[in-house]
This record gives structure tokens, C-alpha cells and sequence, in this order.
């Protein structure tokens, strides 16, 4: 049986106390990953969290490296198990 999944959707980032607070949307045995970068160039993300597993609702995972980047984009991922 192969498992559908659709793309993930963030649904929220907030920072908290210097941390980065990204939420995105999962499906049930799902396996996502978390890049940043801190240009859009192409070849540019790294990954900083990976095997995330989806649980069917929302999850939050936090960046704790944010202090020393003037800025930084993210993105989610799916990956494979």
C-alpha cells in the first residue's frame, strides 16, 4: 500500500524568547524534514531537523540557532522513512 501524502502546510512561525517556533500540518506516519537558509539561492538549504514523524494534526518543532543569522528562510519538506 503507498501512502498518499500531501505537501505540508506551515501554518504558523513565531519567535519566542530567541527561539524560532515553526508549526506546519501532518499526516499520520509521515516523515518530514526542516531546511533553512539564509538566501533564496538554489542550493543553499540545510537541513537542521530531520525525521519528524506526522501524527495527523499540528506539529512544532523549534530552531535554537537563530541568534546568529540576520535573517533566515525555512521551508518543510517531506523525506522518506
Amino acid at each position: 500500500m503507498v501512502l498518499e501524502v500531501e505537501p505540508p502546510t506551515i501554518t504558523g512561525i513565531q519567535l519566542q524568547e530567541g527561539n524560532v517556533l515553526l508549526s506546519f500540518m501532518t499526516q499520520d506516519g509521515a516523515h518530514y524534514a526542516i531546511d533553512c537558509s539564509e538566501t533564496l539561492v538554489t542550493g543553499s538549504w540545510t537541513a537542521i531537523m530531520t525525521d519528524i514523524t506526522g501524527n495527523g494534526g499540528v506539529v512544532t518543532a523549534s530552531n535554537f540557532d537563530v541568534a546568529t543569522a540576520p535573517r533566515r528562510f525555512y521551508r518543510v519538506r517531506l523525506t522518506s522513512p
